[in-house]
């Protein structure tokens, strides 16, 4: 295994540039506190982001990374080198369907993951290969590595740019990730690289008793990342280690979560009112280095604003953040109120609005909780667990699959 494969992907010397460029990648993750440990930086040492890349997408823009010397090639993997997630396939209608997650983000769930070598791990969800490199860098083998998708166009491709890269040995199973891979476990870790609805319980019947699950899980359009373990049969638990934003899961895990999933049709029309940005909110903004472009990267936010949504989430089942702003949506009765850095948007009932400021004022009351301060419970639905109930400082969440206890620490 290793960053060199039999084939060059972007041409015969393309990896000779990429030498130059896979160390300064990996000296801002390590500089930015994102990659802690020698496992994982010597894992993104090792792996080449390059093999795992052909035609992408940064924004509407789109890249070539197959063919050296042609237009834009040199500008294409200073891009595959940076600190940018990269989409690698769209639908009919330009919706990204596939990529390769912010290096930055794969640091951290890699972190959280905390793989040994000689550990078995599944992944849900295949992207391009690269995680599942890095992965199989971990272990040691990269027999102990599978990886899991239900587009056989992405199975295809992954087989292909694993095998170029010379980690043919991992194996990818073209499949419902939902359905995990009896064949090959039980395993000790098992990840989730897209937002699952869920708690998927046959994954946990594929877990070592002392095993880990990582999952970014759904909360109204964003997806915190939940590290949890078995605490005992049908039970786990477990904390919010990180944040995340990744595709949804697809197939039989693709139901609904209890929160809107589009926001409402205004017509193109300015909201109705703009209200004062929340005081601890806009605090929050000011702290914030001022190189961000906020008209374009407004998810780019200080933490507060992600302990504040993540809150609202847990009181308001009408919690939504998308482009739009992060708050509260009536998609039947075409109301909103949307966070944004210039002010509370408002369109339609100003109702939306008041129950937002008592969410902001129940979060200030609770001493502004951050993600970390939040523990969590998962029992299958049905289990009749008596003491899921809800109380000052303690929520509770019904999944398609689970019922979900959330409480302060």
């Amino acid at each position: 295994m290793g960053m060199h494969g039999p084939d060059a992907g972007c041409g015969g010397s393309v990896d000779v540039v990429a030498d130059g460029l896979i160390g300064a990648y990996a000296d801002g993750l390590v500089g930015r506190g994102v990659v802690r440990s020698a496992g994982v930086e010597r894992a993104f040492r090792r792996v080449g982001r390059h093999w795992f890349v052909e035609r992408f997408w940064v924004g509407e823009r789109e890249y070539d990374c197959q063919v050296e010397g042609g237009e834009g090639w040199a500008e294409a993997l200073g891009v595959v080198y940076s600190d940018e997630a990269l989409i690698t396939r769209r639908d009919d209608e330009g919706n990204p369907t596939s990529s390769a997650s912010q290096p930055s983000v794969v640091a951290m769930m890699l972190e959280a993951l905390d793989l040994q070598p000689g550990m078995r791990v599944l992944e849900i969800g295949a992207g391009t290969g690269y995680n599942a490199a890095l992965m199989a860098e971990m272990v040691g083998d990269a027999g102990l590595v599978t990886t899991i998708d239900i587009d056989p166009d992405v199975v295809a491709q992954t087989r292909r740019l694993l095998a170029r890269a010379g980690y043919d040995g991992i194996r990818v199973v073209e499949g419902d990730g939902a359905l995990g891979d009896r064949a090959s476990g039980p395993f000790d870790r098992i990840v989730a690289t897209v937002g699952c609805s869920d708690v998927s319980w046959t994954w946990v019947d594929q877990l070592r008793p002392d095993g880990l699950l990582l999952l970014p899980l759904d909360y109204g359009g964003s997806h915190p990342l939940v590290r949890l373990r078995v605490v005992e049969p049908g039970r786990l638990a477990g904390c919010i280690v990180g944040w995340t934003g990744f595709m949804r899961i697809q197939g039989d895990m693709a139901q609904a979560a209890p929160w809107p999933s589009r926001f409402p049709d205004f017509g193109g029309r300015a909201p109705d009112e703009v209200r004062p940005l929340f005081q601890s909110l806009r605090q929050a903004l000011a702290k914030e280095p001022a190189d961000v472009d906020r008209q374009t990267e407004w998810w780019r936010v200080p933490g507060a604003w992600y302990d504040f949504y993540f809150f609202l989430s847990l009181v308001d089942r009408r919690a939504y953040r998308g482009p739009e702003g992060l708050g509260l949506v009536d998609a039947e009765g075409a109301s909103a109120a949307m966070v944004r850095p210039e002010g509370v948007c408002v369109w339609g009932r100003s109702a939306l609005y008041e129950s937002l400021e008592s969410a902001r004022a129940r979060w200030e009351g609770l001493g502004m909780p951050e993600l970390g301060s939040w523990g969590m419970e998962f029992v299958p639905r049905g289990a009749g667990v008596a003491d899921f109930e809800e109380s000052e400082g303690v929520f509770v969440v019904e999944r398609g699959r689970s019922l979900q206890k959330v409480r302060l620490l």
